[in-house]
């Protein structure tokens, strides 16, 4: 989570230098070039250690975690991709930008799903997952007979959560 934290951070540096009055195009074209490949990289950084905590490399147990961590890993890999092309083909870069985006939406999906199901550690702490119950449900509720719901939320709230976040 602290990659992501500080990728979207060095994101802003880019996107504040392109709304100061007077400064350089030069300048800011530098400064959104490298603030974009930086914090792209910090997005598949963090990517990768989340596919590294779900054993997406090493094991084929399909689960939401372990999609949900390819899908970060693959956006980042497009955002990466880029912030390189930005220094080419600006069209390309956001084509990149866009696919990426497209994948990370398909990834928070399969976040609120996890935590709809109370995986409250999503993909970012695999372990917590992993608590109480066989089958990878977290045990936040305990085993009384008024708390046998399987999930904390209906699929009216998981699509409400989708439109509204």
């Amino acid at each position: 989570a602290f990659l992501y934290l500080t990728g979207v951070l060095l994101f802003t540096v880019g996107l504040a230098a392109e709304l100061i009055p007077g400064l350089p195009k030069d300048v800011e074209t530098f400064l959104l070039n490298w603030s974009f490949l930086f914090g792209s990289l910090l997005f598949f950084a963090g990517g990768f250690a989340e596919c590294v905590q779900n054993r997406t490399f090493t094991s084929l147990e399909f689960h939401k975690g372990w999609f949900g961590a390819l899908f970060n890993l693959i956006g980042g890999a497009c955002f990466t991709i880029g912030a390189i092309l930005a220094w080419f083909d600006s069209k390309a870069s956001c084509n990149m930008y866009g696919y990426g985006s497209a994948i990370y939406m398909v990834s928070s999906s399969i976040l609120v799903s996890m935590w709809k199901d109370e995986q409250f550690g999503l993909s970012f702490l695999a372990a917590l997952n992993h608590l109480g119950r066989p089958g990878g449900l977290a045990a936040v509720a305990s085993n009384t007979a008024e708390n046998q719901s399987p999930s904390t939320f209906s699929m009216w709230g998981a699509f409400f959560v989708h439109v509204y976040c």
